[in-house]
């Protein structure tokens, strides 16, 4: 027996607006002050303000949602054209952002020291490690609170330069079991947006350099003003079953120990039964 699931994640924002959350409070209160280096700025001793307090929901998700997806924020992505707002969501000082460097996300401890979690950035810290709009990408909103994620490069680790002792970057896949269901979708939406972006910085009508719109979800051509979008990939994922047996398989790279189901992508035109065979 086989049974069949098809992972296509929603890149565009119009299959839904996310109605339940479980997400941890989104500040935590650092022990000491602690410089950016690289920026020259200072993150003092933040308390949470009551409306940032406020954004814990004790609601469940009710049904089985894939690791890697279930990202709770509203993704706003009929705002995401007006770039003053877009301005005025990166002024604000209760706006946050989630880190990404060479595909590792900045994550923490959780309270009780059994898992992780984001280690949420001031916006205007990632702002500045930035450089400019081409690292940002605007995430969503979660209630009233804009959520964005910068995508940092290079060989030097950001946590032990700008960003020391506000957590530390770890392989997403190796710790997505984890992380809260909320935090591996909000990681998953930035780092596959930042990996389109990296291998797709110029226009494959013309070959010329492409700029990001709307909040890094759009890259126009400034040449031929081709329109380029996140793109997505169907895969299968197969689970072949046998007398109460399952077959898995793995990749010599992988860990000990780390098995997978059958997985594949779906070739144009091919139904998923085609691909399971």
């Amino acid at each position: 027996m086989i049974r069949y699931g098809c992972f296509l994640p929603d890149l565009t924002g119009l299959a839904r607006r996310p109605s339940v959350a479980d997400l941890h409070a989104l500040y935590r209160v650092p022990t000491r002050p602690v410089q950016a280096q690289a920026s020259g700025l200072w993150l003092s001793e933040r308390l949470t303000s009551p409306k940032t307090r406020a954004m814990t929901s004790s609601m469940p998700l009710t049904s089985f949602t894939n690791t890697f997806a279930g990202n709770p924020l509203d993704r706003a992505s009929e705002r995401r054209g007006d770039a003053a707002w877009l301005k005025a969501r990166l002024d604000d000082p209760d706006s946050l952002a989630i880190a990404i460097w060479n595909g590792k996300p900045l994550v923490e401890k959780t309270k009780d020291g059994a898992g992780k979690q984001i280690a949420y950035l001031p916006v205007n810290l990632a702002e500045e490690l930035s450089g400019g709009g081409e690292r940002l990408l605007f995430m969503g909103l979660w209630k009233e609170t804009a959520v964005f994620a910068v995508d940092l490069e290079g060989n030097a680790d950001p946590a032990e330069g700008p960003l020391m002792g506000l957590g530390s970057f770890e392989d997403l896949r190796a710790i997505a079991l984890a992380l809260p269901q909320a935090d591996a979708g909000m990681l998953a939406t930035a780092r596959q947006m930042f990996e389109w972006r990296r291998r797709h910085r110029h226009c494959a009508n013309c070959g010329q350099p492409s700029t990001p719109f709307d909040g890094g979800w759009k890259r126009i051509c400034a040449a031929c003003r081709t329109e380029h979008f996140p793109r997505t990939d169907p895969v299968v994922i197969m689970l072949a079953t046998h007398n109460g047996r399952a077959l898995l398989g793995r990749q010599a790279a992988w860990p000990a120990g780390m098995f997978s189901a059958l997985a594949g992508f779906l070739e144009p035109g091919e139904t998923i039964e085609e691909a399971g065979n």
